[in-house]
Formats: C-alpha cells, structure tokens, sequence
C-alpha cells in the first residue's frame, strides 16, 4: 500500500532522537508513544477496505469473487492478534479489524514469510487461488496452492482432507494437462485399461498394473525378488485364464468382478469450498483415460469412474495364492500363510503354473558335457570299427590309390615328410600297412559273429553294452545295426531298439533269442 505524506512526516516524527529523549515520551507510557499511525488505530479503515465493502451481488460466491478481484493487490501492515474461524469463510465474515489482519497476514505469505494464523484466513487464502485471485494464470495458481499446502503442513494440517480433492478439480476444471490430477486417480486411470485388456496387453503393463491396483503387494514379497520374472510370467498367466473362464462362463466379465462396473455419477465441484463457477460449461468434457472421465452439461457435472476402493482386495487374493503356489514349487523359504482360495482359483493356478514349466523345459536348451579327454579313445574305437567292416577289395583300393599318389609325388617331397608326421597319419589310418587284419571271426548260421553273439549276450543279462564296446573298441550303433541286418530274415524284425544311447532288445523278441539264436 503507497505510504501518504502524513505517515512519512509521522514516520520522521517518531523516529527523531530528540524526541523521544523529550519529556513527551517519558513517564508511565514509555513504551507506546503518544504520537500514533492513523493506519494502526483500530479505528482506522483504509479507503480500499471501505469500497469494497460497498461491492454487493448475489450469489453469496458471485460476491466473494468480485471483491477478492477488486482487492487482489491490496497490501496492509496491520498488527492484528485476534482469531477469525468460520465456515465457508469469506470477507464478508470479517470485521474491519479481522479484515486488515488478513490482508497483512496475505502480505507477508506473497513475501514468502509463512507463519501460522487463523483457521478461517488459511481457507479464504485457498479459495482465492482457486478463482485465480493473485496468479497470473491456471497453472502459476495450482503450483501456488500446491506449494501453500506442501509448507503450511508443517504448522498445521487443517488443509490435508481438502487439499487433493480442490487440486483434483482444479486441473478438471480448468482443463489442465492429464498430468495435474491427483496422484491416486490418475495412477488408478492409467492402469485400470491394461486390467480392461488383459488379453492384447503386454506382460510388463499387465504386471504393473495389477501390482499397483491389487491390495497384496507382490513387488515387496521375497518371491518376487529372487524371481521376478517368473513371477510377472505366473501373474499374467493365471489372469489371462481367469479372464477366458469369467468370457465363457460368467455373465459379468472378470474385469468387473475385480474392480466393478464403470458408473456415471453426480458430483460437485470444489466440494466445501466458496467458489464462483465463472466458466458456466454447457456441454463439457474431461478425459483422463477410458476408465475415469469428467464431464459438465448445463452446470452440472458428473464423473464417470469406478466406484470401491483403489486397491482390489479379490485381485489380491489371487496374487497371494500365486505367491504361495509357486513359492512351494521354487522352494522359497520363508512360505507365505495360505490364502483361503477356492478350488476353482486354485486349479487354475496350478495348472497354468504347470503348463509355464513345460514351456520352459521345452525352451531350455540341452547342456551337453563333453570330456574331451576321451575323444581319442572314441576315435580310435571308430576306426577300429571301421576297419573290420571294410572288406579285403576296400583295403586293397585303398592301397593302390595310395600307392599311386605316392608315385606321383616328387621324391623331394616324400624325402621331407618327418617320421612323426607318417607315424601320426598311420594311427589315422592314412599310409598302406597300418589297416588291421581282416577278423579271423568265424560267423554262425546266422552270420552272427562271436562278438556279435557276446553283445547279444550282455543285452540279455542286462549288463552295460557301452562298457562292452569300450572294451572292445567297437561303436555299438555299427555293430547293433549289423546284428538287425542278419537276424531280420529270421526274426522279420529289428531286434535292437535305443533308448537314447543305450541300445535293448526289444521285449517281444527276448525269448527268440534266448531259444533260437544263442
């Protein structure tokens, strides 16, 4: 508020050493002098506060808009230490002097020294803001009345039960970004429709979702952190067969027996608050998501949303009983207390969860652990092996293509090649003179040699054939295939049959070749 020439001259007055060393300032009244502001008398009423009390209208609201517009600047340094409370507040409710220590006290809090005042000044504060009085536009007011809120907490937490509501309106209102609503509805909205649909979402948003709507917390539970993914795999699982079930089964849709059914509703607009609807919407409309939206038609507005609590309390018991299932499947200690399910929701969860382990059987590739200080042995029992299935005239080819590639060779060549190197290549088989001699094993009527009869033998006794091969240094398919060759005239059948690496005689063949073979 500008200062006058009186207050400045009095201001000098009071200020003068002289003067106050005077006898005019001594005695009883030392501390208060005589000489006062006329601005600090209770008596006073500045010329502002006189104007606006000649503002009249109705609605009671309509009143209260127009004289906080017409005072929105005003600025007064009363010292005022009385107490004003009352409901739905406004400056009408004040007396001259209550009036005045309001407006100090509005003063100060834009100066940004926030001190705790009466109950009554704290709503009449708020419910400028909201009407936009003392901010330049709809988001320098909802920043203003968020921050007020957050710091007067600290003194006094009379605002807490209204607070989020008024801002909730506000952005509603005055058509802010999505991001303004309160924290509660707009997390609920932004994950109600990955719940709506389950079946297209993806598993990260169906997860988030229900762990942020269900009334379990499955993200702070012992399973989840020690595997989430398998958890996030058996939630979405089993509320995907839950939702199939509810489709094919159930009139109402599973969707709605966790959260409800979408409801329109009336509601009222910064609800306990003295607020002047200056927008007047005909036909409005406000869109959070598909499952919460706003709408006014004709000054009345309605809500559309789902009604219940925040959280699924139905939801969570399913997200416990996953947690306890696939706990006693992992072996994870500590165990959950069992949640009291039906048998209906307990079958479907194991079953998904038995159906998630085949998958991952099935996709998990097959470690195989080779010693691979025992490929020369298995080399070496090939070779053998191959050695005494290759007949005299396989040989003697060998032989002389050998013999003529070493004819054609310069001598130079040959005169280089180390004894290491030819004493290698005669281990493999590659030089003339390291063949084996053709088996002097004679065969039976069936052509069974004494080897192969041995084999057959070993099979029936049910003793190890692959320590008998090692033994022998024979690969037991070459062998075993060989066997089936010359009994299938006599059997009409093959005999030996493997079971992965392990060769038997097939069980309707055992007494053929106990009796008639050997």
């Amino acid at each position: 508020m500008p200062r006058s020439i009186a207050d400045i001259l009095l201001e000098k007055i009071l200020n003068d050493d002289r003067l106050k060393n005077s006898k005019a300032f001594s005695g009883v009244y030392r501390d208060e002098p005589i000489i006062k502001k006329a601005s600090s008398m209770k008596s006073y009423v500045p010329e502002k506060i006189r104007e606006m009390r000649k503002i009249t209208a109705s609605p009671y609201s309509l009143r209260f808009y127009k004289q906080a517009a017409f005072m929105e600047n005003y600025e007064d340094d009363y010292v005022y230490s009385g107490f004003f409370n009352s409901y739905y507040p406004t400056y009408s409710d004040m007396n001259n002097e209550q009036l005045r220590g309001y407006f100090a006290w509005r003063t100060k809090v834009r100066r940004g020294e926030l001190q705790r005042t009466s109950r009554g000044y704290v709503f009449v504060y708020i419910y400028e803001l909201l009407m936009l009085i003392g901010a330049a536009n709809e988001t320098e007011a909802y920043g203003k009345i968020l921050e007020f809120a957050e710091k007067y907490r600290e003194l006094d937490s009379v605002l807490d039960i209204y607070i989020h509501k008024w801002l909730n309106d506000f952005a509603v209102y005055y058509n802010l970004d999505r991001s303004y609503i309160s924290a509660d509805e707009e997390a609920r909205a932004e994950y109600l429709p990955a719940m709506l649909h389950m079946d297209t979402a993806e598993d990260s948003a169906l997860f988030e979702a229900a762990a942020n709507l269900s009334s379990y917390n499955i993200l702070r539970s012992r399973l989840f952190n020690q595997n989430s993914e398998d958890t996030k795999a058996a939630v979405c699982a089993v509320l995907r067969a839950y939702n199939s079930y509810y489709n094919a089964h159930r009139k109402k849709t599973f969707f709605e027996h966790l959260f409800g059914s979408l409801a329109e509703y009336p509601v009222s607009m910064f609800d306990s608050a003295v607020f002047y609807d200056r927008r007047k919407y005909e036909d409005y409309e406000y869109t959070v998501s598909e499952c919460l939206n706003y709408k006014c038609v004709g000054g009345y507005w309605y809500k559309i949303s789902l009604g219940g609590s925040p959280k699924s309390k139905r939801l969570g018991e399913i997200l416990r009983a996953v947690d306890f299932c696939l706990r006693e499947r992992l072996a994870i200690t500590p165990q959950i207390k069992e949640v009291e399910v039906s048998k209906q929701t307990r079958g479907i969860i194991e079953k998904e969860l038995d159906r998630l382990a085949e998958e991952k059987r099935k996709s998990t590739p097959v470690v195989i652990d080779l010693d691979l200080s025992k490929l020369s042995d298995i080399r070496r029992s090939a070779e053998i092996t191959r050695d005494r299935l290759m007949t005299e005239e396989d040989m003697a080819e060998n032989e002389n293509a050998f013999e003529n590639a070493a004819a054609d060779m310069p001598v130079n060549v040959m005169e280089n090649v180390s004894e290491g190197a030819v004493a290698a290549a005669s281990a493999m088989g590659r030089f003339p003179g390291n063949f084996p001699e053709k088996s002097s094993e004679k065969a039976d009527s069936f052509g069974l040699t004494q080897t192969e009869k041995e084999l057959l033998g070993v099979l029936l006794a049910g003793e190890d054939p692959l320590k008998f091969a090692l033994e022998k240094a024979l690969m037991l398919s070459v062998i075993c295939e060989a066997i089936n060759e010359k009994l299938f005239d006599e059997i009409g059948d093959t005999v030996i049959d493997f079971e992965g690496e392990k060769p038997y005689i097939i069980e309707d063949y055992i007494d053929d070749v106990k009796g008639t073979i050997l």
